[in-house]
């Protein structure tokens, strides 16, 4: 098969592109059963260059895609299957699986530009997480979510320990964008709801590059899917250091925080951060009622001018140091 047959091989079986394989490849034993805008099949036994042997067994339609795969050259060896249906994803892997093998593979390769080890099954449901079980175990570098789970994150390195509905995260790191987030803890996918105990830490967050990963939508569909987001089950703590937070045109150095997530409630309480040279430690409640916070602001013996500059943003020729001691409380609805 060279490149004009594989692209119409690709089309007729609406191929993920992560998923097109390099060319030329050879097959035998191949199956292809194919319905227009319905179910497609195809099943066959692949070689393809570099001299890799592929086993595969993929199916699609409109609402899911399902493939097996087993690949084996001189530097891999591997079982690979995957379900995604909606925001729905069974997975699981076993062996070795290296990046010379996939360069050789893919076109571009969608799970990995790095390489993967282990062996793992995980069930994950984004609307759902207190049902995601996972087993096994896990190590990795540079893998990136299909583009069908809309999830704008790669996972530059990942070593975790899984049992049942229990997993132990021993190092990750995240990046999206210029924001990079290394996290190490613990989840439980328990009856009850999901209970986590998380180290988090960071090379800076913007809640501009929040917002938008969030996505901006139908205000009227986020408020209720907002109010839906309260009744989820989740419990526990994220213990958050990152060396800054910026909002808007205001920006806290550094920025270090426990987030604690209880029924129908989220605390946040500031440990340290500074905003134009004052530090503001305190606290913040939301509920789905209301959002109260309580802060206190001090500084002692700081230069006026730089400070001023940065709450104003407007330079000014005042000079002089100044001593602060202040409060601010307040609660009130979110908007």
């Amino acid at each position: 098969v060279g490149p004009e047959s594989n692209q119409w091989i690709a089309s007729l079986l609406n191929t993920p592109p992560q998923l097109v394989l390099q060319t030329p490849f050879s097959i035998s034993k191949g199956h292809l059963r194919w319905n227009k805008d319905a179910q497609t099949s195809f099943k066959a036994d692949l070689v393809v260059p570099g001299g890799a042997s592929v086993s595969t067994d993929i199916l699609y339609s409109p609402e899911e895609i399902k493939a097996k795969e087993f690949i084996k050259d001189d530097v891999s060896q591997a079982s690979l299957a995957f379900r995604l249906k909606g925001r729905e994803l069974d997975l699981q892997f076993n062996g070795n699986l290296k990046k010379e093998t996939l360069n050789n593979l893919f076109v571009q390769s969608g799970f990995f530009h790095g390489w993967l080890k282990g062996d793992f099954q995980a069930y994950i449901s984004l609307d759902h997480p207190m049902k995601s079980t996972a087993q096994g175990h896990l190590m990795g570098e540079d893998l990136i979510f299909p583009r069908e789970l809309e999830i704008p994150l790669e996972i530059d390195k990942i070593s975790l320990k899984a049992k049942e509905r229990h997993v132990d995260l021993e190092q990750a790191t995240l990046v999206s964008g210029s924001q990079q987030m290394d996290l190490k803890g613990s989840l439980d996918f328990s009856p009850p709801g999901l209970i986590f105990d998380m180290d988090l830490q960071s090379n800076g967050i913007s809640w501009t590059d929040i917002e938008g990963l969030l996505g901006e939508g139908d205000k009227e569909n986020e408020l209720e899917q907002g109010k839906e987001s309260w009744d989820l089950p989740i419990q526990g703590t994220v213990k958050l250091k990152s060396e800054y937070l910026n909002y808007e045109r205001f920006t806290w150095f550094p920025f270090h925080a426990d987030i604690t997530f209880a029924q129908n409630e989220i605390d946040v309480k500031v440990i340290q951060a500074k905003l134009c040279h004052i530090a503001t430690p305190g606290s913040v409640k939301i509920t789905p009622q209301d959002v109260s916070l309580d802060f206190d602001f001090a500084s002692r013996d700081q230069e006026l001018n730089p400070s001023l500059l940065c709450m104003s943003g407007q330079s000014s020729d005042y000079t002089g140091r100044f001593d602060l001691l202040g409060k601010i409380k307040g609660r009130g609805k979110e908007d």
